[in-house]
């Protein structure tokens, strides 16, 4: 009994401490509250999570896309160009490449199970990619990902997908 009421002194003089040290802003209850260097709290974001990942016509896609590739195989979307491709050492015009490619991303990415080696990019056109700035976005991308030896397919939008039709459609850039 003794030993049961030195414990909960010892926690209510912790509790006290703590609340003391928040109220003279010495504790921070969480890393956003954390001060920055100059001493100064950063104020809260004004970001927000996003109700979902993928817009519509992509989850669609996603679903039958992910039936479609083989066993021993992952999908991920939303993958930056350059998290896929590297820059080897003595490059010349390094900066101004990636300059061109630092914001681009690639719909979906299929990779080895094992070891998330990037296999198949996929990107898939909507509407937008008839534009001429998307068009000329769209042969970048293309052109940097045939010089880097990474394999893409481009599938067009549409209301619905066959994933037999899309694993045919990737078989042969997948054993290429």
């Amino acid at each position: 009994m003794k030993l049961l009421l030195i414990i909960a002194s010892a926690l209510v003089i912790i509790l006290i401490i703590g609340a003391a040290l928040k109220q003279l802003g010495l504790f921070n209850a969480s890393p956003a509250d954390a001060p920055l260097k100059d001493g100064k709290a950063l104020e809260p974001s004004p970001l927000k999570r996003r109700d979902y990942l993928l817009t519509k016509g992509e989850a669609t896609f996603y679903q039958q896309l992910r039936l479609a590739i083989p066993n021993g195989t992952v999908l991920i979307a939303k993958v930056r160009l350059l998290d896929l491709l590297y820059f080897p050492s003595g490059v010349q015009n390094r900066q101004s490449w990636q300059n061109r490619v630092q914001s681009k991303h690639i719909d979906f990415v299929v990779c080895d199970a094992r070891d998330l080696r990037p296999l198949l990019a996929v990107e898939l056109d909507d509407k937008s990619h008839e534009r001429e700035d998307r068009k000329q976005r769209d042969g970048l991308v293309d052109h940097v990902l045939q010089s880097a030896g990474l394999p893409f397919h481009r599938e067009p939008a549409a209301a619905s997908y066959s994933a037999d039709r899309i694993r045919a459609a990737l078989s042969a850039k997948l054993t290429a």
